[in-house]
């Protein structure tokens, strides 16, 4: 949508990339990454790749553990600084993907949770040496935003285990 020098001429302070992993399209897609990441570094900016395993090339192991985990891979080796990818359901599914990626990994929020408590439960991608997550929609459509931030702020930053955490929400 935009070239570096835009991002900068806006007062971008990092640049966010999304490339769907497992597209007919995704050698030409990662070169550009690889160039876009090369440049932006030159200026000192910091790359986020968006990266998710839905392309065709996938199939019905689209949204595994494995697709997640090659399209994360593939992230650090074009050199972006941070991978926003999608959490796995686990601790230990979500370990997986922080050991094969070579850079700090966050887990995307995805689609609006059930409940508030699912959100908490997502924060485990902290036991999994996640570097934090990203919960956006889930933060501003909770009941209430300030008492959710609250509640990942004890789970993410301070150790508290979800079941606890849910407390902090009434």
């Amino acid at each position: 949508m935009a070239t570096v020098r835009d991002a900068m001429r806006l007062g971008a302070d990092a640049l966010a990339i999304g490339i769907p992993g497992g597209s007919s399209h995704q050698a030409a897609m990662l070169e550009m990454l690889s160039a876009v990441t090369e440049e932006a570094h030159a200026w000192g900016m910091p790359v986020i790749r968006h990266s998710y395993p839905s392309g065709e090339l996938w199939g019905d192991r689209e949204g595994s553990t494995e697709s997640v985990m090659c399209t994360a891979r593939a992230a650090a080796e074009c050199g972006t600084d941070i991978v926003k990818t999608w959490y796995t359901g686990s601790a230990e599914e979500f370990r997986r993907i922080v050991e094969a990626a070579p850079t700090p990994v966050v887990a995307a929020g995805g689609a609006p949770a059930p409940a508030p408590t699912n959100i908490l439960e997502q924060a485990a991608v902290m036991e999994a040496g996640g570097a934090g997550m990203t919960c956006g929609r889930n933060i501003w459509r909770a009941e209430d935003p300030t008492k959710m931030v609250r509640a990942l702020k004890a789970v993410v930053h301070d150790g508290m285990t979800p079941s606890r955490a849910v407390a902090l929400l009434s």
